[in-house]
């Protein structure tokens, strides 16, 4: 038996190893092996088995090892690999080894876990304590329902911590699994508007010919709202969700938002995640112990099975474009992943794109309008500021215009945002 692998190089040729017998049970298409490349070693994912192959000169070298706790990449992933190598004029390694997670061959570190030691101490701590970012810190460990990791904390929280563990209010443990599904929120009811739109789209979740959507929503019309609907009803059924969104920012505020709602089944991926920690991930998630992704343009690639659906939130940013090597827009990559893995694609936007907006016209993608706010709230007022006429008359003194930082100064007196 023979091997054809891509290897771990800028190189679009492929090579040709020998499968030791040890080997043969373990190997499929899409795994990762260690192969002799020139005078060292090298990564390499398993493009073609065959059986046969013609005979040279040159002796072929057999592959070394298997990388049993690396996810082999499935036919669908492999597959878009290849469409995104061929249609960004990449080669497919880059491809496919700039977006395994670069923990790759190390034995994955446990996650830091934050556990209270002294509930009585705390309780005593948040009534009587002064210092808020600590006792705010304090209060999520005590009410959360699930557990809390070191890696979801936000800067203010980090800060807080290493306080709050000197008082001996709390410990960090290793943790090597998430805890098992629990559904402890209530999700919030469905407006008009939000319910139109999401039994439209739950309905093509059930159909064969699957769609893609752009879900227009004002700002404040709770499209997110509607996704975490939708999520819940691709999860009864057994699927899993990939949510997309530009910034790791948005990513910490929408996690939480699904993380509340469908428990440790949720995980976040984004670049500034230890490479460990995300090899880690995506064990879990080949395994189906997670189920929802959410995050940044890297997690495009997590390993999920039964992709029922794919949200693309504020899709018109320009973030989703990688501009180095090697470059894709993740937006329209996850259209192309929902075409080759049967999933519904949504993409969700208070100002669409031109491209997806063109899309809707020639009847490639389906329209949402959602119009309205929540409660009918009204949108913030706009105006428009005479920048030169400040210039002119010799009152424009920073980047900001005068008459919004009287606005923005009267927002603060008031204690308003």
């Amino acid at each position: 038996m023979f091997a054809q692998v891509i290897v771990d190089r800028p190189l679009k040729s492929t090579y040709t190893y020998v499968v030791p017998e040890n080997f043969l049970h373990l190997l499929t298409v899409g795994s990762f092996v260690k192969v002799p490349f020139g005078k060292t070693y090298a990564k390499a994912v398993v493009l073609h088995l065959i059986e046969k192959v013609e005979e040279t000169k040159y002796k072929i070298k057999s592959i070394s090892d298997v990388e049993e706790h690396i996810p082999p990449l499935s036919s669908e992933l492999l597959k878009l690999f290849k469409w995104g190598a061929d249609y960004y004029h990449s080669t497919l390694s880059e491809m496919i080894f700039s977006s395994v997670p670069g923990g790759v061959g190390k034995k994955p570190k446990l996650n830091k876990a934050l556990y209270i030691k002294d509930l009585h101490s705390c309780t005593e701590f948040v009534a009587t304590t002064r210092a808020k970012n600590q006792v705010a810190l304090v209060k999520k460990i005590m009410e959360s329902q699930s557990l809390v990791l070191f890696s979801y904390l936000n800067s203010k929280e980090k800060v807080a911590l290493k306080a709050v563990e000197k008082k001996g209010l709390l410990e960090i443990k290793g943790v090597e699994r998430f805890l098992e599904y629990r559904n402890e929120t209530s999700l919030f009811s469905l407006t008009t508007l939000q319910k139109k739109a999401y039994q439209e789209i739950n309905t093509n979740l059930s159909e064969s010919n699957k769609a893609v959507f752009l879900l227009h929503g004002v700002t404040g019309s709770g499209k997110t709202n509607v996704y975490l609907h939708l999520t819940d009803e691709v999860l009864k059924k057994g699927g899993s969700v990939l949510v997309l969104l530009p910034e790791i920012s948005l990513s910490y505020q929408i996690f939480k938002r699904f993380h509340e709602q469908f428990g440790d089944l949720v995980t976040m991926i984004h670049s500034d995640i230890d490479g460990r920690e995300k090899s880690w991930i995506w064990e879990q998630i080949n395994k189906g112990k997670i189920r929802v992704v959410v995050g940044a343009r890297s997690s495009l690639f997590a390993p999920l099975n039964k992709l029922g659906l794919i949200v693309i939130d504020e899709e018109h940013d320009s973030s989703f474009k990688r501009d180095e090597s090697p470059p894709f827009n993740a937006r329209d990559m996850a259209v192309v992943r929902g075409k080759f893995e049967g999933a519904t694609v949504v993409l969700g936007s208070a100002t669409p794109s031109l491209e997806t907006v063109h899309n809707v016209k020639v009847k490639k993608y389906r329209y949402l309008l959602m119009e309205k706010r929540v409660n009918k709230k009204p949108l913030p007022e706009t105006s428009i500021v005479n920048l030169s006429g400040e210039f002119k008359k010799g009152i424009r003194e920073s980047l900001l215009s005068q008459k919004l930082l009287n606005e923005i100064t009267k927002n603060l007196h008031n204690k308003e945002q």
